[in-house]
């Protein structure tokens, strides 16, 4: 197994571990949650259902997904999917060359060759604005109506919890999830400085963002797929409880 591979697997295990502890910790008829979509744990009968963040540091994973489930997501059309292979690169197995940017209006010799050509992906400033401010608005459109937040972060889920410190259950806050798709609507999708990464901006911060995923096996639809973090930083903008029944009440 690789560092990276190996590191994916503790962090399961460490996550599964604090989904027992924490259904443990909040007794009644709480447990660890199977097949229950975005859920980790899941209690009151079924009425509780929490989706549990055991990150170390300022985010964590929340979505990873091929371009093509990004694209129902957003229910993208021709300009919109178009730019999302460009942006997210093209799972075919081989470098950025030219006969790929046909009719694209790109123009391949002034693209990096370390950022695009080596990665097999278009940055957002070399995008021709047909697809790219289609695709823009299109995620922003999506976002300020919930959907594409249900779709990504709350499932089945009523509850977002997310640790204080890295596997330890003192000091967790709790939030409704309804709570926490109003805030994310009302923010805006931006490009960051880099023209890699959309970013999600709230009230001047950073909250959510999403880029290439730009690992596993080069050029394959895993490297090209589209990695989402979320920021703790939304614990500290929406009503938390460091008592989940308080929350609820």
């Amino acid at each position: 197994m690789s560092n990276r591979s190996d590191a994916g697997y503790l962090a399961k295990v460490e996550g599964h571990k604090m989904e027992h502890a924490l259904a443990h910790s909040l007794g009644r008829d709480f447990k660890a949650s199977e097949g229950v979509q975005k859920t980790d744990v899941i209690g009151d009968q079924g009425k509780t259902k929490i989706s549990l963040k055991n990150s170390a540091g300022a985010s964590t994973q929340i979505a990873l997904v091929a371009q093509s489930t990004f694209k129902n997501f957003i229910n993208a059309n021709k300009e919109e999917s178009e730019f999302i292979r460009l942006f997210f690169g093209f799972a075919d197995g081989s470098k950025l060359n030219k006969e790929k940017l046909l009719g694209f209006d790109i123009d391949f010799d002034k693209l990096s060759e370390k950022d695009e050509i080596d990665r097999n992906r278009v940055l957002y400033k070399n995008i021709p604005e047909k697809y790219s401010m289609q695709f823009l608005n299109k995620l922003n459109q999506q976002s300020k109506s919930g959907d594409f937040f249900k779709k990504i972060i709350v499932g089945d889920s009523t509850i977002l919890a997310w640790v204080k410190e890295k596997n330890k259950i003192e000091g967790i806050k709790y939030a409704l999830m309804s709570d926490v798709v109003e805030l994310l609507s009302a923010g805006q999708w931006e490009i960051a400085p880099s023209n890699s990464v959309i970013q999600l901006i709230v009230d001047g911060k950073k909250i959510m963002h999403i880029q290439m995923k730009g690992s596993s096996e080069r050029f394959s639809s895993g490297y090209h797929s589209c990695m989402i973090h979320m920021y703790k930083l939304i614990m500290y903008r929406v009503k938390t409880k460091t008592n989940l029944i308080e929350l609820s009440n």
